[in-house]
């Protein structure tokens, strides 16, 4: 739940509480967990910069369409989205599922921690994670053709 920075890129760890929990400082410093590596979700500012860098939205997507996507984000109805409101001097930003990154812990610990989230906010990140990595989904198939192709073989003689 910590979100941290690094040359001005901004993540939030969204590695499960047993994996990170820290069970002892090691004499150099350093941290002794469970894991050897942390998942880091990165953060996308809630710019219009941003949104359009990341695809999010287009340039010439009308005010009534940004309106719909900001909608769908802030309800949680864009899998790969989770929002994080502004809080205290923190401004909004999008945890992006999709391209999630894994570090070694020695690194993380050379990142600047801004903030941590709120336990119970926290659970529900890691359940938004969890959903959208375990969705199923099946390739778009070209329905007509296959519609074309079965139609004949089942015809009546």
């Amino acid at each position: 739940g910590d979100i941290i920075s690094q040359n001005n890129k901004h993540f939030i760890n969204i590695s499960p509480a047993c994996d990170v929990a820290v069970r002892k400082v090691n004499e150099d410093g350093t941290l002794k967990i469970n894991a050897n590596k942390v998942i880091l979700a990165p953060l996308i500012p809630v710019l219009r910069e941003s949104f359009l860098e990341k695809g999010i939205i287009k340039a010439h997507d009308p005010a009534k369409t940004i309106e719909k996507i900001i909608g769908e984000i802030v309800k949680g109805q864009r899998d790969k989205y989770a929002l994080l409101p502004e809080y205290s001097d923190l401004n909004a930003k999008l945890i992006d599922f999709q391209n999630i990154e894994t570090i070694e812990v020695n690194e993380y610990q050379e990142f600047n921690r801004e903030a941590t989230v709120a336990g119970i906010f926290l659970k529900d990140i890691q359940s938004r994670f969890s959903s959208y990595m375990a969705r199923q989904g099946q390739p778009d198939l070209d329905k007509s053709i296959l519609i074309g192709k079965y139609k004949n073989i089942l015809k009546p003689e």
